[in-house]
């Protein structure tokens, strides 16, 4: 599989959406997402669990770079290109899909 290569124009507006095969939860320490359709499971700190809660409820990408960047006082590039290969990885491993703002969903 051919990792994605995302641009900012291309996502900045689009929601991630969390497909019906991936179960998540938020432990102690790591945040565990299962692709039940791979049966792969993905373990991830703190601060990916962070950027996922945040990634999922936000109503774009866009908006969850800009409560990250005021959450983590970070520069905005930062987060931005964090975000945007951390998209690019949940989307190689499909945890994840992008779509127009609006579209129906489900969140688990």
């Amino acid at each position: 599989m051919l990792k994605p290569i995302l641009e900012w124009e291309q996502v900045r507006t689009l929601r991630a959406v969390i497909p019906h095969h991936v179960v998540h939860r938020t432990l102690a320490s790591e945040t565990v997402l299962l692709n039940i359709e791979t049966g792969h499971y993905y373990g991830m700190d703190e601060v990916g669990g962070r950027f996922f809660d945040v990634l999922r409820d936000a109503g774009s990408v866009g908006t969850a770079v800009a409560a990250l960047t005021r959450e983590f006082e970070a520069p905005a590039e930062q987060i931005r290109a964090d975000m945007l290969r951390y998209c690019g990885e949940l989307l190689e491993h499909g945890l994840i899909e992008l779509q127009e703002a609006g579209v129906g969903s489900r969140h688990a």
